[in-house]
């Protein structure tokens, strides 16, 4: 089981953006069935014999029953339950507890599409971390990270729960957990309650083998080969997330990264950041932060592109955006030293793989080390 613990910050905005991300959870039937609506009467103005011929009808049909389908699993992900459930974290996980134990977010303003945005998002990341649908693309970009540490980390088994690893926007957890699988004591950081939602439901509430079933690609109605790729369902969990090794110290953290690690120096044996770091404002505080964190010796393992997700947000944001030579430098000028560079072929993320579009990155891979010894 994963313990979840917060980051302690301003309650008042917090409970307003958990009760926004509630919303948008609820709110998804809405927003979906309304979407379906438009999409008939735009095919009402096709003339009869398309019509007849197309029996779109039909998939419109099939369409509000995979959106009921998606709505079940949504709704059991933000039914209220003990999210915090390590008595040990009595102070920030009461907070936490507290917050869940409030009344639902009700019915209040409309959610952004934005918002909409991301619980549709959610669905896809599922797939991507929790299905055998995602399992090439967590062996692309997870599997060199978890070749990392099995390499860089003790063997033995018995000296594996001492090596603390923290896996910062772990998203909906399964790189954490692979760790923790692994015998290390593990930490995700996540800072979207969209995906601490469901990582908490997935780690905690769904043991048994493809119990779920989500229909993730029901959203895209564009550059789809066949209504049954738009339709085909996708089972998941395809592990049992309760099988750790006794003992195994597994959490996941709910808050801000910089927040909450520029305050824990020297406290992790390695570091593991996947599609990641460029999901800062400013890249070089995620340099000083990581290495601050890490022990006197320990490692700091990345995969992933440089998006730069503020970069197009508008002229009023800041957004400090470095190609990768300029980055490497910052990395070594901040006292790392890379042990480790290389080039991966091309990949995608949450990605469609029957869609007749999609985006790949080219990621780089990087082992850097921090100087000095570890003393444990």
């Amino acid at each position: 089981m994963a313990a979840t613990e917060m980051d302690g910050g301003d309650e008042d905005e917090e409970h307003v953006h958990f009760k926004q991300v509630l919303r948008a959870y609820e709110h998804y039937r809405e927003h979906a069935h309304a979407r379906i609506s438009e999409m008939e009467c735009h095919a009402a103005r096709l003339d009869r014999a398309s019509r007849e011929l197309l029996r779109l009808e039909d998939k419109f049909a099939a369409l509000r029953r995979a959106v009921e389908c998606n709505g079940r699993v949504l709704d059991a992900i933000v039914e209220p339950h003990a999210m915090f459930e390590d008595d040990e974290q009595a102070g920030r996980s009461m907070h936490a507890r507290a917050l869940l134990e409030r009344p639902a977010a009700g019915r209040g303003a409309t959610p952004s599409d934005a918002d909409m945005e991301k619980v549709k998002s959610t669905l896809k990341q599922l797939a991507r971390d929790w299905a055998e649908e995602g399992a090439a693309e967590r062996a692309a970009c997870y599997g060199p990270l978890l070749a990392d540490i099995e390499r860089l980390l003790p063997s033995e088994s018995a000296a594996r729960p001492n090596a603390k690893v923290l896996v910062p926007g772990a998203g909906l957890g399964r790189l954490a957990w692979e760790c923790a699988a692994r015998g290390f004591a593990c930490q995700g950081n996540e800072v979207s309650y969209f995906m601490l939602l469901a990582s908490n439901f997935v780690l905690n509430h769904a043991a048994d083998l493809g119990q779920l079933e989500i229909y993730p690609y029901v959203h895209q109605s564009i550059n789809v080969r066949a209504p049954a790729d738009q339709l085909r369902p996708v089972p998941l969990p395809d592990t049992d997330p309760s099988r750790l090794p006794a003992h195994t110290p597994f959490s996941m953290c709910a808050g801000d990264f910089l927040a909450i690690y520029a305050n824990q120096p020297g406290e992790w044996d390695c570091i593991l950041t996947c599609f990641f770091i460029d999901t800062a404002r400013d890249v070089s505080q995620y340099v000083r932060t990581i290495h601050a964190a890490l022990r006197p010796g320990g490692v700091w393992c990345n995969v992933g592109p440089l998006l730069y997700h503020w970069a197009e947000m508008g002229p009023a944001e800041f957004s400090i955006e470095l190609s990768w030579e300029e980055l490497r430098a910052l990395i070594v000028a901040h006292g790392f030293a890379i042990e480790l560079e290389e080039w991966l072929p091309p990949m995608t993320y949450a990605a469609n793989a029957r869609s007749m579009l999609k985006m790949e990155y080219e990621c780089v891979h990087t082992v850097c080390r921090k100087a000095g010894v570890q003393h444990r």
